[in-house]
């Protein structure tokens, strides 16, 4: 596998709020893409299967308060799953992330409804924006 560790200085990382500051929606995916259409009359075909991981963190200034903790979750579909444990520490925030999308054929009716379900809660899930104190 490949691993990249990269310490950087980002100032477009965060965007002010009336709330504080929010951290802007980092590495989406848009796995909604998969699914474009409401239903379908002939099987999606998932030709090439997709798996990545995602371990980064962020350290934030002191001056920035951060939140207690933030949301994370997992959606399943079948053997497709994407798995979101962010995490806050003090003043980092960890986004730990996995995403495994098998090859696969999705067949019309009930089975691509579900999936058209999972791919729409793993977009909100996996791009949401993290609000941090002021």
């Amino acid at each position: 596998p490949l691993v990249m560790k990269v310490k950087a200085e980002v100032s477009q990382l965060v965007r002010p709020d009336t709330r504080g500051l929010v951290l802007k929606s980092l590495f989406p995916l848009h796995l909604a893409q998969l699914a474009t259409l409401q239903t379908r009359q002939t099987p999606l075909l998932l030709g090439a299967s997709s798996h990545f991981e995602l371990d980064f963190q962020i350290v934030a200034p002191k001056s920035v308060r951060m939140p207690a903790s933030i949301p994370s979750g997992t959606v399943k579909d079948g053997e497709r799953i994407v798995d979101v444990k962010d995490s806050v520490a003090g003043q980092s925030i960890r986004l730990l992330r996995t995403i495994d999308l098998p090859a696969a054929r999705v067949q019309p009716g009930a089975e691509y409804a579900a999936f058209v379900d999972f791919v729409q809660k793993a977009d909100t899930l996996v791009e949401r924006e993290i609000l941090l104190g002021r």
